[in-house]
């Protein structure tokens, strides 16, 4: 057996469970209690006595040569080696006992516990002689403990995670001494979720952990508290003990200045299986562009459903995924929800071997109908390190430049979506006061022609509207409609271009034009919708993959194209 440094026989246990102990022993030398029951135990009490109170088929005498003899000694070490020293045939305890002090008493372990806890491992060895003034001592012998039990657990066992009074400390001490993510390990191991960030599409990603059930409970309110303001989020969800999901929006979450009504935004979002659903690997589901959002609802609201009703907390890629919703309404918890997918959407080359909820859709939870109860959400925050590719190339912006009539002009880059984020205040911000503005917008599915073709828009058809940063610009029919709206409105004509239609952030968009305007001289090969309207992008309405605003000076004139002078000055109507 080990021993300290005063000699002592040391069993790297948990010394509160041997006051449990001896009172319980005592209960039962003097007739209270017929039997030591765990009925009034809390964790880590019922695991060591599960542990020193398993049965061994060895007897106290030491082992013979024979078989039998040898076999019950192998079993015994199985159960009790991590007691025992490591240089005993079967010990698994270590070498050493180490200690701290804090709180003006010791704390011991052996070097074994420390041995995949760096941080940890540190502070006893390194700093041992140096009392620990920063933390209390209840939270260092929890730490201490959590270490311990992931040694003694079985190999595969989940260990709990300690608790105690004042959770939000424990978690900054556990965290202070490198043992919060064993604590609470993530859904995805690293070479997993390494894939899946590179299935993403970000250049050389980055992320952060931002909320974890598991940790943080499973309601809204807290997933909330920890994801507004945040960029680029992936959901990695597990459904079950097979199922796991994960999807990526592509966007600032902010909630609603009014509590109790809903937000959308319009951004890239993947939805993928991670395993489960498919034979091979994660697989990635398209989604239409359609169906590329996310909706939020505030503290006290709820995502209402296409009949208005509310439904749910979030709603992401067109209702393929509800969070935090119940039987008759919206629930604060996010582990409730809805999942499902168009059969139709499946990739061909992937087999699926999932649920099938009907004739037309599927779960990629393993559950046949759209309800599902989850085990665990993780949001992780995720970004690239390197800057996002511009639009045009240096030569192909000149050739614009000088297509505006500005050929004296130097194109000066003040404001990019993929960089500076899609919220109309950062775009409000970064252009300023600038005149002789150029708007490049960046559609994926857009058509792809010959070259510059500038299109010539009488005067009438020029105009610039632009929302406060709590308003939106109204249509004809007054009805709030986006932040930024470029031409004719005054004729009873909706604007060619729309920013930020219905949506928190500026991705969202409408472009069209009357096909007479189109110059003769050059093939259309773009879309037209059932009006007979032209678009320049992939339809009428489309969401940017980026948006660039250039300042031109010296200034020449006004273009449709350039937006010049009157872009950033507020609409009397807001």
């Amino acid at each position: 057996m080990l021993k300290d440094a005063d000699g002592t026989i040391f069993i790297d246990a948990d010394p509160f469970y041997f006051i449990w102990l001896c009172e319980k022993l005592c209960r039962l030398k003097h007739g209270w209690v017929d039997e030591i029951e765990m009925f009034d135990a809390v964790q880590p009490i019922p695991f060591y006595h599960d542990l020193f109170f398993a049965e061994s088929p060895i007897a106290i005498d030491k082992p013979t040569e024979d078989s039998e003899s040898q076999s019950a000694f192998r079993s015994f070490m199985a159960m009790m080696g991590a007691f025992i020293k490591s240089s005993m045939k079967g010990g698994r305890g270590g070498t050493e006992v180490l200690s701290v002090t804090v709180d003006g008493r010791t704390v011991a372990t052996t070097d074994a516990t420390l041995a995949d806890f760096d941080t940890l491992n540190d502070r006893f060895t390194k700093y041992g002689r140096t009392p620990i003034v920063d933390v209390s001592g209840h939270h260092f012998d929890l730490v201490v403990d959590f270490a311990r039990r992931c040694r003694l657990a079985p190999d595969g066992a989940v260990v709990p995670p300690p608790s105690c009074a004042h959770q939000d400390e424990l978690v900054r001490v556990s965290e202070m001494y490198g043992v919060l993510e064993a604590m609470y390990p993530n859904i995805l191991a690293n070479d997993v979720m390494q894939t899946l960030l590179i299935m993403i599409g970000k250049k050389q990603p980055k992320m952060t952990c931002l909320f974890k059930s598991s940790l943080h409970g499973s309601s809204y309110t807290s997933l909330a508290q920890r994801v507004a303001g945040r960029r680029g989020l992936l959901f990695v969800i597990k459904c079950d003990d097979t199922n796991t999901i994960a999807v990526f929006a592509d966007t600032k979450l902010q909630l609603p200045a009014d509590p109790t009504s809903e937000l959308l935004f319009w951004c890239a979002v993947s939805l993928f299986s991670v395993s489960g659903a498919f034979e091979d690997g994660i697989t990635k589901i398209e989604v239409p562009e359609e169906a590329q959002d996310v909706e939020v609802a505030g503290t006290r609201g709820a995502v209402t459903d296409e009949n208005g009703v509310p439904r749910a907390k979030v709603c992401i890629a067109g209702g393929r995924l509800w969070l935090g919703i119940g039987k008759d309404g919206p629930i604060d918890d996010l582990l409730k929800c809805y999942q499902w997918v168009w059969k139709k959407e499946l990739p061909a080359n992937r087999k699926f071997v999932g649920k099938t909820i009907n004739s037309e859709a599927v779960s990629l939870c393993g559950a046949e109908t759209y309800r599902s109860t989850f085990q665990r959400v993780e949001v992780f925050q995720v970004w690239s390190a390197v800057p996002a590719d511009p639009i045009l190339t240096a030569d192909d912006l000149r050739a614009l430049v000088d297509a505006t009539g500005m050929t004296d002009a130097a194109p000066k880059l003040l404001y990019k979506g993929e960089r500076d984020g899609w919220e109309s205040e950062a775009m409000f911000k970064n252009v300023g006061d600038a005149t002789d503005l150029l708007l490049l917008l960046k559609d994926l599915g857009g058509p792809v022609g010959d070259g510059i073709t500038k299109i010539d828009l009488p005067v009438a058809e020029q105009p610039v509207w632009v929302a406060g940063t709590q308003g939106a610009v109204k249509n004809v029919e007054c009805e709030p409609v986006g932040k930024v709206c470029i031409g004719d409105m005054i004729h009873k004509a909706p604007g060619r271009l729309w920013l930020g239609c219905q949506s928190a952030d500026l991705r969202g968009c409408a472009q069209w034009l009357l096909k007479d305007r189109l110059p003769a001289y050059k093939k259309y090969i773009g879309t037209t919708d059932n009006k007979g309207r032209a678009s320049l992008a992939s339809s009428t309405d489309f969401m940017l993959a980026d948006m660039e605003i250039y300042t031109l000076q010296p200034s020449a004139g006004w273009h449709w194209l350039s937006a010049v002078a009157s872009l950033m000055k507020t609409s009397p109507s807001t």
